[in-house]
């Protein structure tokens, strides 16, 4: 198996007071640089007539090592415990990071065929990262965060889910379903850009599949309740702001695309 790549960092919250594992609040922790997992394994060997007899290798725990291109206040303050209040981020000595479920999906090539690996370590608890940073030299030197998680047992003694998938969807998927991340829709596309044309456009839009198209040209919000199911190519004769959202059951709802056409003619 040949590693190639490293994906989609998640995260959420961990309960086990209903006596089986729960995660809430799931969310996605940045875009992902690294991640070195090392094991602590018991280690002990039972000698029984001048030859090994047991051996216990058990696992204790693990410490994961993940860099990634950037620590939001926002993350911060959930992975870590910190306190955000009008935009400041304050960390105190009283700070106490939570125990979180955490994964993240990597390809892999076997015999030439690409699939994809998704672990899911079912008890994490990260620590305080170190913070470096240095002037600018003659050539750039990129300074990302760096965070180290301990790697515990759940309740039931389980600290790995791991599964490998044919697409990419799929290991996003099952990901996201196991730190009950709803998925979002993909924002409206547009034929043709936002910008200034002499003569009359004729626009068509695109978004993710089963996703349904809602739009406005009068300025307003669309939403499954606002503006116009898009089904047709939308004729844009006047000048006009073409506004336009995807929405899917089960899904969050997409950014609100903004088209703005000037028609000079």
């Amino acid at each position: 198996m040949k590693k190639i790549g490293l994906k989609h960092p998640v995260y959420a919250l961990y309960s086990d007071a209903t006596g089986s594992p729960v995660y809430t609040a799931g969310a996605v922790i940045a875009k992902a640089i690294s991640a070195s997992i090392k094991i602590n394994k018991n280690n002990v060997t039972l000698y029984a007539d001048d030859d090994i007899d047991e051996l216990d290798q058990s696992f204790i725990s693990g410490t994961e090592t993940l860099g990634i291109n950037e620590f939001p206040h926002d993350v911060q303050s959930v992975l870590l415990g910190h306190a955000i209040l009008n935009g400041e981020m304050t960390a105190n000595e009283s700070d106490k990071s939570p125990q979180v479920g955490h994964g993240f999906y990597g390809r892999i090539r076997r015999n030439g065929v690409d699939k994809w690996r998704a672990i899911w370590f079912k008890k994490v608890q990260f620590a305080e990262p170190d913070d470096e940073t240095e002037t600018k030299g003659e050539t750039i030197a990129f300074k990302t965060p760096v965070i180290e998680g301990i790697i515990m047992k759940d309740i039931n003694g389980n600290w790995k889910n791991e599964e490998v998938f044919d697409t990419e969807a799929t290991a996003i998927a099952w990901l996201d379903g196991k730190a009950g991340i709803t998925p979002i829709c993909v924002t409206p596309i547009a034929s043709v850009a936002a910008g200034t044309y002499a003569v009359a456009q004729s626009v068509t839009l695109t978004a993710g599949v089963g996703e349904a198209i809602h739009y406005t040209t009068n300025g307003t919000t669309p939403t499954a309740t606002n503006g116009t199911l898009y089904s047709t190519a939308i004729s844009v004769a006047a000048t006009t702001m073409l506004r336009a959202v995807a929405i899917k059951g089960g899904n969050t709802d997409s950014k609100i695309a903004n088209y703005e056409y000037i028609i000079t003619a």
